[in-house]
């Protein structure tokens, strides 16, 4: 009988075993595997792996250039790059003019100034005889409206011109003939007066003197020269020059002139030659 009882219990065994029950031999549940004694790759000293499916190939593959490479970035901004804007007016103006566009600014120029700043661009058609011709031909026309007035031998008057420089500083160009042979160096001033009203804005030298002066030509009364290197005795008689300089001015009206003075005994000296007369003018700074 205890043979048949064995043999009955190891039959169950057989048949809960075919069915995965856990219980079987010597009444105790078969024992589970011991995970921490099964080596795992990083116990033996290897890298875990990622699963096959996301593994790369040992041979490296060549990436195809999509929107999101910098190959495909390169090639993108290559195509959004601007192209190179045409060139403008601006930059047209910068180019030399033709001999032909500067006879026609020749033409119609329509003050001295304007003929003046031309002349300077047409330095390179000096020795043109057609130049030449047509550049002294709109000299003599406009020196019929703006005569030219004769400050001191050999030395005229011929326009002023003002524009506001910023800062309460105004920019003084003054534009002069040479007639014939200069035999001293002169300072040019522009000197202004004002209405009574307006006195009391002046500089405190001009409220000392009653009238603002500008000089043009800037003094070295260390050395009794002038700091710039032109000369009047160099300048040649029929051509024209400007003096040109930026200094503090109110923005007051002013009636001004332009006069010629020269420098003896450690002083201005103002009584020489004859003042140009320009006349009332708005205020000159802003």
């Amino acid at each position: 009988m205890t043979f048949s009882l064995n043999t009955a219990f190891l039959l169950a065994c057989v048949v809960l075993a075919a069915f995965g029950t856990a219980g079987c031999g010597n009444g105790k549940g078969v024992e589970p595997v011991d995970e921490a004694q099964t080596p795992s790759p990083t116990a033996t000293g290897e890298e875990e792996q990622p699963p096959a499916a996301s593994t790369p190939s040992s041979k490296p593959q060549e990436k195809e250039a999509t929107p999101d490479t910098p190959a495909s970035e390169e090639a993108k901004t290559a195509k959004s790059k601007p192209a190179k804007a045409p060139a403008t007016d601006k930059d047209a103006k910068k180019k030399p003019l033709s001999k032909a566009e500067l006879l026609a600014a020749v033409q119609a120029a329509a003050d001295p100034f304007t003929l003046y700043d031309v002349q300077q661009q047409a330095k390179a058609y000096s020795a043109d005889a057609e130049m030449k011709a047509a550049i002294e031909k709109k000299w003599n026309e406009l020196e019929k409206e703006h005569p030219p007035q004769e400050l001191v031998d050999g030395l005229s008057f011929v326009a002023l011109n003002m524009k506001p420089a910023g800062e309460g500083k105004c920019k003084f160009s003054v534009l002069l003939k040479c007639a014939g042979p200069i035999n001293k160096e002169y300072q040019l001033a522009v000197v202004g007066t004002v209405d009574k009203s307006h006195e009391n804005r002046l500089s405190e030298s001009g409220r000392r003197l009653g009238r603002e002066v500008w000089p043009m030509r800037e003094w070295d009364n260390s050395k009794s020269n002038w700091k710039d290197p032109e000369r009047m005795a160099d300048w040649t008689a029929g051509n024209h020059y400007v003096l040109r300089t930026v200094d503090t001015c109110q923005p007051i009206p002013f009636k001004l002139r332009v006069t010629p003075q020269v420098w003896e005994k450690g002083k201005w000296a103002s009584n020489v030659g004859n003042s140009a007369e320009v006349g009332w003018v708005a205020a000159l700074a802003e």
